[in-house]
């Protein structure tokens, strides 16, 4: 989540592809942290994820964690999932 989700890169990515999770009954609304969308935006094109051991390792999974792993300082920046930190209206604005 803190190595990718919360970049600039990664939300621009989000924006681009329209990676957005439908508002729920309370108005609340999130952009997609997802396996799938992350190692879109890690292999520079967005694609299903087979859901299938073996293709979601070698395809999503390494890939996600040799991106993490080749940041400086990435354990620093580890942190859980949590809804209330990629809440749409916290991170972009309608200009």
């Amino acid at each position: 989540m803190g190595n990718i989700c919360g970049t600039k890169p990664y939300k621009n990515w989000v924006l681009q592809n329209h990676l957005f999770n439908a508002p729920t009954e309370r108005g609340n609304m999130s952009y997609k942290t997802d396996a799938e969308s992350v190692g879109g935006f890690i292999k520079g094109f967005q694609d299903k994820e087979p859901h299938t051991a073996l293709e979601d390792i070698t395809g999503w999974e390494i890939p996600i964690l040799c991106a993490i792993v080749k940041r400086k300082a990435w354990r620093d920046r580890m942190r859980g999932y949590a809804w209330q930190d990629v809440q749409v209206r916290d991170h972009y604005e309608v200009k």
